[in-house]
């Protein structure tokens, strides 16, 4: 008998192998993308020589898993011979280490190549169908059969079939049966369908019904719910009216004497038959505290322009301010002009630039750089002048001093007046440190005692009671009393 196998075909092995693998990051999580991959065969675990190799350019990842197919485009029936070899994988480039040894089945590759392919156990395919041909049976019914297990009592193979003949013939009336009655359930089934159709239909209607009485009694609900808050809305509002017009009133009484108008041709607010106080809310103009420091807040003050500088600086109140970069740190005070300071309760700068007024009641005019540090002091101009004597004063000039009490300074430079009541009216480098003493002009002139005084010329010096120098150069007066006039006059 043919068994229909060709024993050739049996004989054939596919030279390919398939390889399974996992792929996750650096992380450990398992990835879904398309990578390079290339496969190579090596005859030892590292190093060694290069045996095949495959590349595939595409391979889909999926949850970390691949599958390729080794051997489709570069056979691997030629690898094999019996030696141990080992696969190196590498993905986009990076080579995965250690190389995985190639077990068992891959070798039987080598079957297609053996010396012995093309027969088994000596016998070639043609002596093994004669053999099988020749103890082949004639019928079924010469084949015994095994009952033990089937259910069937034959013994032999044709009666076997006789018998299953039979359990066909008699399941074919039984299954005619039950379509029978199936046809029957099926047709009771519809009816049971289209009534649970009808009762469903009822139902669905009922529920639509329901559904709708359920969205009016909602709508009524809002509704009712909408009215109420309509009608709050209203109580609120009028009660909001009669606030707002009482707000309006007051507005309206607060700003009667306030008019805007058109004045010179600018846009202008006028306040007329009213005075406008500008407070700070302590409930004072200005109080000195236990510590000697102004108890002010940085409000109640007449601010004109914008006033640039500083927060920390514009700490005082009650003071009129006008320029920019200006300090004021007390109450009461006037500060103009630019970088200006006035820092004790009613000081006063009414101009220039970098002036400092420091004491209760000082004053600078304008000019620059000057000081009014005393209380009562004055500096009407000029450039780095000091006041610094109680009601001392200093009218011009540049860096002349008034030192003490009601001393003061007209004008020159570098004139100092340290002296109780002392003056000095001009010229340069003058000193009046007597009480009372006095220079009137000149260079270099000293008058250093009680009601002394020089006149002019240079280095003149009165330095004893009421000792008077009226002018010349490097004249003396040192008794009480002593008089030294110039060259002209003087008896030597």
């Amino acid at each position: 008998m043919d068994n229909g196998i060709s024993m050739s075909a049996a004989a054939a092995v596919p030279a390919t192998m398939t390889y399974h693998g996992e792929l996750n990051d650096g992380a450990g999580q398992l990835v879904d993308t398309t990578v390079e991959a290339t496969f190579r065969i090596y005859d030892a675990a590292a190093g060694g020589s290069e045996a095949w190799s495959e590349t595939f350019a595409t391979v889909d990842v999926n949850s970390g898993s691949f599958s390729v197919q080794l051997g489709a485009d570069a056979p691997l029936d030629g690898v094999f011979d019996g030696n141990a070899y080992w696969l190196e994988v590498s993905i986009n480039g990076e080579t995965m280490s250690p190389r995985t040894p190639i077990e068992s089945v891959p070798y039987a590759l080598r079957a297609n190549s053996a010396a012995n392919a093309d027969t088994v156990a000596g016998q070639t395919p043609a002596d093994l169908l004669a053999s099988a041909n020749a103890a082949a049976p004639d019928s079924a019914g010469d084949i015994a059969y095994d009952n033990t297990s089937s259910g069937l009592s034959a013994a032999d193979v044709q009666a076997a079939l006789d018998e299953l003949a039979a359990l066909r013939a008699l399941v074919a009336s039984n299954q005619a049966a039950i379509a029978t009655n199936s046809s029957a359930i099926s047709s009771a089934q519809a009816d049971i369908g289209a009534n649970a159709t009808a009762i469903s239909s009822a139902q669905a209607d009922i529920g639509a019904n329901a559904t709708a009485i359920s969205s009016a009694q909602a709508d009524i609900g809002a509704n009712a719910t909408a009215i109420s808050s309509a009608q709050a809305d209203i109580t609120t509002n009028a009660a909001n009216i009669n606030t707002n017009r009482s707000d309006l009133n007051a507005l309206e009484t607060l700003t009667q004497d306030m008019a805007r108008t058109t004045i010179h041709g600018y846009p202008s607010v006028t306040f007329t038959g009213v005075n406008v106080h500008v407070r700070n809310g302590l409930g004072t103009t200005g109080t000195i505290d236990s510590t000697g420091y102004s108890v002010v807040n940085g409000l109640g003050n007449l601010v004109v322009g914008y006033d640039e500088g500083l927060a920390n600086q514009k700490t005082g109140s009650h003071n009129l301010v006008l320029g920019k970069n200006n300090l004021y740190l007390s109450y009461g005070g006037l500060v103009a002009g630019s970088y200006n300071q006035i820092r004790a309760p009613y000081a006063s700068i009414s101009g220039g630039v970098n002036n400092s007024a420091s004491a209760s009641n000082a004053s600078v005019s304008g000019g620059r750089a000057n000081t009014a540090e005393g209380v009562y002091s004055s500096v009407l101009g000029g450039v780095n002048n000091t006041a610094s004597g109680e009601a001392s004063s200093v009218s011009g000039g540049i860096y002349n001093r008034a030192m003490d009490s009601n001393s003061s300074v007209s004008g020159g430079s570098e004139n100092t007046a340290s002296g109780a009541s002392s003056s000095v009216s001009g010229g340069h480098a003058n000193w009046a440190t007597g009480e009372a003493s006095s220079v009137s002009g000149g260079n270099d002139n000293r008058a250093s005692a009680l009601q002394s005084s020089v006149s002019g010329g240079r280095g003149n010096t009165a330095s004893s009671t009421a000792a008077t120098v009226s002018g010349g150069l490097n004249r003396r007066a040192d008794g009480p009393f002593d008089w030294r006039a110039g060259g002209l006059f003087e008896t030597f």
